[in-house]
């Protein structure tokens, strides 16, 4: 009888200690997720851009669409947000982190993966980013693959990301951008000086 209840005992503590961490935690994946916006898959490191220009491309592009052969991937979910807002600039960056609880204001969570070095298989994708719109998850604990494999290559979660929505909704341009409406500006101020003065 008693070694009847240490084996009842033993398999109980193993089925508890086998129990995901993630129990409670709302479980974001890229598969039948209606928080999922899509992905951003890096072909070369060197076309990386920042992460901020990922989530405004497929903010803007259209459901299920993806695009292919160049040299950043996009693939937009099937889900429907309406009209999403840009996102902030400056983010929140939490390392490789899989689970945690959101907090007030974040509007766009995006998860970095790299290939695992010395798999033997060089990846066709240096870099995947996924992207979620979790405003209605403000408050709660969330969680999402640490690793997860693609044809034989193992990627790792490396970085965590984390955006608010811009407050007017715009989007952010680029330096060039704004360096060309700056100097548009003050040629126009040079020359209206010179007109009246």
């Amino acid at each position: 009888m008693k070694k009847i209840t240490a084996l009842i005992s033993g398999a109980c503590l193993a089925a508890v200690l086998a129990l995901p961490l993630s129990a409670g935690a709302i479980e974001l994946t890229i598969e039948k997720n209606k928080y999922y916006l899509g992905s951003a898959n890096v072909v070369n490191e060197a076309n990386a851009d920042k992460e901020y220009v990922y989530i405004d491309t497929l903010r803007g592009m259209e459901m299920g669409l993806d695009t292919i052969n160049l040299p950043i991937d996009y693939s937009r979910s099937e889900n429907d947000f309406g009209d999403l807002p840009a996102a902030a600039v400056p983010w929140e960056s939490l390392g490789p982190k899989n689970q945690f609880e959101l907090p007030k204001d974040c509007f766009y969570l995006l998860a970095k993966y790299e290939p695992k070095q010395g798999t033997g298989i060089k990846p066709y994708y240096s870099i995947i980013n996924y992207v979620w719109v979790v405003s209605d998850l403000n408050g709660k604990e969330v969680s999402f693959a640490g690793k997860f494999e693609i044809n034989g290559t193992y990627f790792n979660l490396t970085d965590t990301m984390l955006f608010n929505a811009k407050p007017d909704g715009s989007g952010v341009p680029d330096g060039g951008l704004t360096l060309m409406l700056l100097g548009s500006g003050l040629t126009g101020l040079v020359a209206l000086r010179r007109k009246l003065g």
